[in-house]
């Protein structure tokens, strides 16, 4: 653990928000870390997405708590907030916000504006956020019923990813796992008022995408979606501007991966083992709050288990004695393995899906994902580099720090663990941050700098490490 940054990512002096919490975990923790090089780079990147990418909030002006909005870029590359990448990028804060109130309402007006979004355009991925810049991609056609057009603020990209409805379900639960017993019921009106009329909207809509690619792809269809971008290779549109046909399996269809790339086969099946978690995980929060009108709770638990229903019967291949989950898959038999860096993938399965999946399947996926003869997307690094799960969202021979955290986060190897951290921090080199890519044989070549998403999981990685291996990243 001995990286050390060629040009020093320094903290602004004026954070787009600050935490009286999060500074004094930061300094609680930093003489206790192991390594003067781990908690230089824990202190660089557990407040980048508060020093750098909460873009707007009224955390201090909001006359109530449904009233209050956040609105988080993605980088100081991209101002457009993503779903995913902004749940992502401040849930490693909830397990303080019981202790710090602004922080707590910043979280809650971040789920109130995704709530917010949802209900505008369900299909979306990435919006435009006040003040923040235009949409790159409004020569992109997609359409709502009958051809209208559908590229309107505030979308800023409307490739549908259903792990970004997770992302907006995930988001509520973590809160609620947090909160307070007095911030539960301060929260009583906002859920009814936003969180579950957005939540209906996402249990309709990934319901209605369990259905029948002829119904689907019907523009009377009130949940028909349509995706083309002229001139783009085929990791940036779709075929016939509605993806290949599918079997009806009872798994959710999914046309773009976390990566935003679209998928080869129509339904991913670590994107539909996320959306079952968080389905079932939202509806037990959900079910210990007294005083709410919930009728939704009922409808996320049914279509919980019946996408647990269709992964059971449909998300595996290969022999009784060497069984693995695939990658994606058509249900009519065609299937395709590999892996991807970015989350939800095979490789965190047990994080983004605790207890509902196949331990002794999982392993056996695990070893072929971390193989380069099994996995298309798995490289090698040279000259003392990590190797590592990739993407085809950066092409070959790219290494993905979010893999590296997944990797770590499933292993019940110490030694295995250590090794992912020591190469976690020298990948920061460049210039002390984490990033969504490096080269397998140049750390210092690298894709985003600003890629907060990454920097957050780091950052939560250590917080892990520190309540579930101690021994590993703190003095003795």
């Amino acid at each position: 653990m001995t990286a050390q940054a060629d040009t020093p990512y320094q903290r602004p002096s004026n954070p787009k928000f600050k935490s009286d919490a999060v500074e004094s975990y930061i300094q609680s923790q930093q003489q206790k870390l192991n390594s003067p090089a781990l908690s230089a780079l824990f202190t660089r990147t557990f407040p980048y997405s508060l020093d750098n990418t909460v873009f707007q909030q009224n955390v201090d002006t909001a006359t109530d708590i449904y009233s209050l909005r956040t609105y988080v870029v993605t980088g100081a590359d991209i101002q457009a907030m993503w779903l995913r990448d902004s749940t992502n990028q401040l849930t490693p804060y909830a397990f303080l916000i019981s202790k710090d109130e602004r922080l707590f309402k910043l979280l809650v007006g971040l789920a109130n504006a995704q709530a917010e979004f949802v209900l505008k355009d369900s299909f979306a991925n990435a919006y435009v956020v006040p003040n923040g810049a235009n949409s790159t991609h409004t020569d992109d056609q997609t359409y709502k019923q009958y051809q209208q057009d559908a590229m309107h603020p505030p979308v800023f990209e409307r490739k549908f990813e259903p792990d970004s409805l997770a992302a907006v379900l995930k988001l509520q639960r973590v809160i609620l796992e947090n909160a307070s017993t007095e911030q539960k019921q301060q929260l009583i009106d906002d859920i009814g008022k936003y969180w579950m009329g957005a939540d209906h909207i996402i249990v309709n809509v990934l319901n209605a995408w369990t259905g029948d690619f002829d119904d689907l792809t019907n523009p009377t269809n009130p949940y028909y979606y349509y995706f083309s971008r002229p001139g783009a290779n085929a990791l940036n549109t779709l075929e016939n501007g509605v993806g290949k046909p599918s079997k009806t399996t009872g798994l959710v269809r999914t046309l773009f991966r976390p990566s935003d790339d679209a998928t080869a086969l129509p339904f991913n099946i670590p994107v539909n083992f996320m959306i079952a978690s968080e389905l079932k995980r939202l509806a037990t929060q959900f079910t210990a709050i007294a005083n709410i009108d919930n009728q939704v709770t009922p409808k996320l638990i049914e279509l919980s288990n019946t996408i647990l229903q269709a992964l059971k019967v449909n998300s595996t291949e290969g022999s009784s004695t060497s069984t693995r989950y695939s990658y994606e898959l058509d249900g009519f038999g065609n299937r395709k393995f590999m892996d991807d860096g970015n989350i939800p993938s095979l490789l965190s399965l047990p994080v983004i899906a605790p207890n509902l999946y196949d331990t002794t399947i999982y392993l056996q996926t695990r070893k072929q994902i971390l193989s380069s003869a099994m996995n298309p997307y798995f490289f090698e690094g040279n000259d003392s580099i990590q190797s590592g799960v990739g993407s085809p969202h950066t092409g070959q021979n790219r290494i993905w720090p979010l893999s590296l955290i997944s990797q770590a986060e499933s292993s019940t190897d110490e030694n295995e663990i250590r090794q992912l951290l020591a190469a976690l921090i020298d990948s920061s080199q460049k210039n002390g941050l984490i990033y969504e890519s490096y080269s397998s044989s140049n750390y210092q070549d690298i894709t985003r700098e600003s890629f907060a998403w990454a920097n957050a999981e780091f950052a939560n990685f250590v917080i892990w490490l520190i309540d579930k291996h101690p021994n590993i990243v703190l003095k003795s």
